[in-house]
């Protein structure tokens, strides 16, 4: 099966749920000047939007393991003919689809756009026969704060060294092994992995456009007409806080995209190291029959491959960055920008 059609079709199964939750989230956080509570409403606004936000970034995130992945070609095939015996035949990974891998990359920076710019447009304007407006210009940089921004761009760069070192990814070919006598069958697939010159590019590509898509949106929360029924310190307050979030969603998505990366250069590496202390294929279709035994219901491989020695880097990558991912994206979770402050006293 390509790939096309699987991420297509995941796109639109989550295409509708995300609709259907902005939708319902902005119902339940409407506001019209008649309720009296506006500033309590831009905080449920802004944090189910931004909770909807993150989710799907990160959904569209882990989605890029399809790029990694390894692949069979479209010439696999499970029939051995008249084969007796044991034979080992390995499968050269397939190449990735230009568009699927397009759209897989762009996904994560599609959804924190799309989101967001919901988030800011789904309020009501100014409608009074009387409108204040500031004077002074609204830069984006105004709102950004500095220290998570440096924080953010860490996470970015903590990605691309992911990436960079996820390029030298060895590829390893799928293996089919077969075991034939008489009218005793047995054939099993190992996992392969697909060249990092395959798939790093494309998470590249991935932390472009969610860099993009993050200053996008920076510009669109600064640019933004005022919040009907806010006071001009509230409507500040708020857009802060909003890119506050932006920022705070930007870095977990980079966070990830450093796990996606860094677990597959070292399933790569390990897959590349237990390929070759197998040896040759006679050598492995000589293990794979050595180690089947025939029982009542048909020949059963009984013996798994022995433990293979990799570097303690690969593990301790393996082993840390799922550690290292948890505890970023907990201290992101809990970060209270301080401008929190100040729309939790203008609603009480």
């Amino acid at each position: 099966m390509t790939m096309l059609p699987v991420l297509v079709l995941g796109l639109c199964l989550g295409l509708t749920a995300l609709a259907i939750l902005v939708y319902a989230m902005v119902r339940l956080s409407g506001w019209s000047p008649d309720d009296g509570a506006p500033v309590t409403s831009a905080r449920m606004h802004g944090f189910a939007m931004a909770v909807i936000a993150t989710l799907a970034v990160l959904f569209a995130v882990f989605l890029l393991m399809g790029l990694v992945d390894d692949g069979f070609t479209d010439h696999q095939t499970t029939d051995a003919g008249d084969r007796q015996g044991a034979t080992a035949t390995e499968f050269p990974t397939s190449p990735l689809e230009p568009v699927s891998a397009a759209l897989a990359a762009a996904l994560p920076s599609l959804f924190l756009l799309g989101v967001y710019a919901v988030a800011q447009r789904t309020w009501p304007r100014p409608a009074g026969p009387v409108r204040n407006a500031r004077l002074a210009a609204r830069r984006p940089l105004d709102y950004v704060p500095w220290p998570l921004l440096w924080v953010t761009v860490g996470s970015g760069l903590a990605a691309v060294a992911a990436v960079v070192l996820a390029w030298s990814t060895p590829e390893v070919q799928a293996l089919h092994l077969w075991y034939a006598s008489g009218t005793q069958t047995l054939g099993t697939y190992t996992q392969g992995s697909r060249p990092g010159t395959g798939f790093a590019p494309w998470l590249v590509l991935a932390l472009v456009l969610l860099a993009a898509a993050t200053a996008a949106v920076i510009v669109l929360v600064a640019r933004r007409p005022p919040l009907t029924g806010l006071s001009t310190v509230a409507d500040e307050a708020v857009r802060r806080v909003a890119v506050h979030r932006v920022l705070r969603t930007a870095a977990a998505a980079a966070l990830a995209v450093s796990l996606v990366a860094v677990t597959a250069w070292s399933s790569g590496v390990r897959a590349h190291a237990e390929r070759a202390a197998a040896g040759s294929l006679e050598a492995l279709a000589d293990e794979f029959a050595t180690n089947i035994t025939i029982t009542a219901e048909g020949p059963v491989h009984t013996l798994s491959a022995p433990p293979v020695d990799v570097p303690l880097a690969v593990d301790a990558l393996m082993a840390g960055a799922p550690i290292a991912v948890l505890l970023g994206s907990a201290v992101l979770l809990f970060w209270r920008p301080t401008a929190a402050r100040v729309v939790r006293a203008t609603s009480s």
